[in-house]
């Protein structure tokens, strides 16, 4: 029972940092310019790119990554639940 759940709440935190990172990818930028912004090192960068790609939230338009309307409305549901559980803390 304890591993279950730490390894759930290991998976929480791992999804936060990523939603953190994915803030980062609003604007239209090349691959070294994400990798350097994130603080990712190139397989972490590619896999998550990947996923972002797959889940259709980055598109990729002349070599550089955009976020799509999917995106902008996953780093909006993000940023209120962020102030959800701030406001929460306080």
């Amino acid at each position: 029972m304890i591993t279950v759940w730490a390894s759930q709440t290991a998976r929480r935190e791992e999804d936060w940092r990523f939603s953190r990172k994915f803030c980062f990818f609003v604007i239209s930028e090349k691959r070294r310019h994400i990798m350097y912004r994130t603080n990712l090192n190139y397989a972490q960068l590619q896999s998550h790119l990947k996923l972002l790609t797959s889940q259709g939230l980055l598109s990729m338009e002349m070599e550089k990554y955009v976020t799509t309307e999917k995106g902008f409305r996953y780093i909006e549901l993000f940023l209120e639940l962020h102030n959800i559980l701030r406001d929460e803390a306080l």
